[in-house]
């Protein structure tokens, strides 16, 4: 867009996430104020969303563009498993191939403990509520993988999840992950599955975010 003067603009009350900032200079003349493009609003959009309305064995992401700094996953639901959690793992670009790293700290009321895994064909994303647990509890997780797009380096993630077993001050289980999977493909796709499954329950929701960068 070209530049304009000032006395020509009009303000914009609801800006979208990928439009872009202008900056204001004055050359010190009557009449000189000028628009020029500066950088993006940045943060982050919804590139895809699933609402589960019937149970799945696995959520997919397909088609990501390569136009974004970071990739995001913002998820809530539970599993169908018979026990109180279950454990949500990653894919990325459809790869069951044993390279997937994780280190996870899992804290359990007062208690802490530390858990990893090596050469595994998916990735730890965090923990949702299964079967036993509460009627309508459900298991949270918000992961990140920057640099999702670049082929020079391995990728990696990291990830929050919380989820409630039962109504007791122990059962409420926070774990915070690390991982990486050793690959320099760009990442074009997201699969996320239960760990023994077999399903996630109806109402499970899946956000997939882009980072705009300037």
């Amino acid at each position: 867009m070209a530049d304009s003067k000032l006395a020509d603009l009009t303000e914009d009350t609801a800006p979208l996430k990928d439009d872009w900032v202008y900056k204001v200079i004055n050359a010190g003349t009557s009449g000189s104020d000028r628009k020029v493009k500066n950088a993006r609003m940045g943060g982050w959009a919804v590139i895809a969303e699933t609402v589960l309305g019937a149970t799945a064995t696995s959520v997919s992401f397909t088609s990501i563009p390569a136009t974004y700094r970071s990739l995001k996953v913002v998820a809530q639901g539970r599993i169908s498993r018979s026990a109180a959690r279950d454990p949500v793992m990653i894919r990325f670009n459809n790869d069951s191939s044993a390279i997937y790293y994780d280190e996870q700290l899992i804290a359990l009321n007062t208690s802490l403990s530390g858990a990893g895994a090596a050469a595994a064909t998916s990735g730890n994303a965090g923990r949702f509520a299964a079967a036993t647990a509460p009627a309508s509890a459900i298991g949270l997780l918000e992961l990140v993988v920057p640099n999702y797009a670049g082929t020079t380096f391995h990728k990696g993630w990291t990830s929050t999840s919380y989820d409630a077993q039962s109504t007791a001050a122990g059962g409420q289980d926070l774990v915070i992950i690390g991982g990486l999977w050793a690959s320099t493909s760009a990442i074009n796709r997201v699969d996320l599955l239960p760990s023994v499954g077999p399903d996630f329950e109806i109402g499970s929701t899946f956000t997939l975010y882009g980072l705009h960068g300037a």
